[in-house]
């Protein structure tokens, strides 16, 4: 579809059926966000590529999760002033050490809350709460559908939103792949128009032994 865009968008310009300046800046203003756009979805789609294979290997070591997630917050929360979204994180413990890629994991995290932050409503929260091994992303907007929730972490699968408009359909597949690849459960449960919860569970990721 960008590739689409750009193009008719270049040729509308090029043979001239565009010429009044004020619409030929409109048009140039277009063809960047679809570049933008354009990037960001090729850039996804490396990314999963890589994950989903095998060979691709994390750079793993010993981290501590809970810096994880604080650093996420912390980046989140930039994200979060424009909707005046708070975000509240609580832990029973302040170290928790897994085996993991920390740059994937936090990656994994943003991709939640930044769409906890997309379908949260103006001024709401976001509970971040981790007990017993499992991390649970709560937001209270919109919800997903129920008929939703079954292809949600499906490549391309993005709710038709004004919201979701910029997306580009893979931040889930690559949060779920990243999951995967460290052994994390993942599950989810929404009610429509009340809450959305992802939850994360690291038991075998804390549990692991080095072998």
């Amino acid at each position: 579809t960008p590739v689409t865009v750009i193009r008719g968008s270049i040729e509308a310009l090029h043979d001239k059926v565009v010429t009044d300046p004020k619409q030929v800046e409109e048009y140039y203003s277009h063809l960047l966000s679809e570049s933008i756009y354009l990037q960001r979805l090729v850039n996804d789609l490396l990314d999963l590529s890589r994950l989903q294979n095998t060979d691709f290997s994390l750079n793993k070591e010993e981290v501590n999760l809970l810096s994880i997630v604080h650093e996420s917050v912390r980046s989140a929360r930039r994200l979060c002033a424009k909707k005046n979204i708070s975000i509240n994180f609580e832990s029973n413990k302040d170290v928790e050490v897994i085996y993991g890629d920390f740059d994937r994991l936090r990656q994994m995290i943003l991709i939640i809350l930044d769409n906890a932050i997309k379908f949260s409503n103006i001024g709401s929260t976001i509970d971040i709460v981790y007990r017993n091994c499992v991390l649970s992303i709560t937001d209270y907007g919109e919800g997903i559908k129920k008929e939703d929730l079954p292809n949600i972490f499906e490549r391309f699968y993005k709710m038709r939103d004004e919201k979701n408009k910029g997306g580009t359909g893979l931040g889930l597949a690559i949060a779920k792949q990243i999951a995967l690849r460290h052994d994390i459960a993942v599950t989810v449960d929404s009610k429509e128009n009340e809450y959305t919860t992802f939850s994360f569970d690291f038991s075998k990721a804390v549990n692991y032994k080095g072998v």
